[in-house]
């Protein structure tokens, strides 16, 4: 739920966009293929803990991740099997490719031991109530 700091092996992504031609929906495609190679916590920049409900924007500045505004390089951090989510980033058509194609670099790091301290913002549910 992104409410505790968390540490663990993962990997590290650095997109490198001088041109700032990388949009929220590239970085919102790389969130949800990590998520798919079993990602257990994610950070952007150090700052944007990544949960269900961080939103992704794009900005004249750059790209808003759950309300923080953040600019290139942008670097995804995730703790999980490290081959397996670095697989999910390298496949044919995926976030290196479409980076790639952008004119952007994306670096792609196996880390021995990831640390998270960025939490997320929590709301209470609007609508949803416990069951017993």
């Amino acid at each position: 739920a992104g409410s505790a700091g968390a540490t663990g092996p993962g990997i590290k992504v650095q997109i490198d966009d001088a041109h700032r031609r990388v949009s929220s929906a590239v970085l919102l495609d790389a969130v949800e293929e990590l998520r798919d190679a079993g990602a257990e916590a994610m950070v952007l920049n150090g700052t944007a803990r990544i949960v269900a409900q961080t939103y992704f924007l794009d900005t004249p500045g750059g790209i808003s991740v759950g309300g923080h505004s953040l600019e290139p390089p942008y670097v995804l951090e995730a703790i999980g099997d490290p081959q397996t989510m670095a697989e999910a980033m390298r496949f044919r058509g995926g976030l290196v490719d479409r980076v790639e194609s952008r004119g952007a670099r994306a670096k792609v790091s196996r880390v021995r031991l990831v640390t998270i301290t960025a939490l997320a913002d929590v709301k209470s549910a609007e609508y949803a109530q416990a069951t017993q």
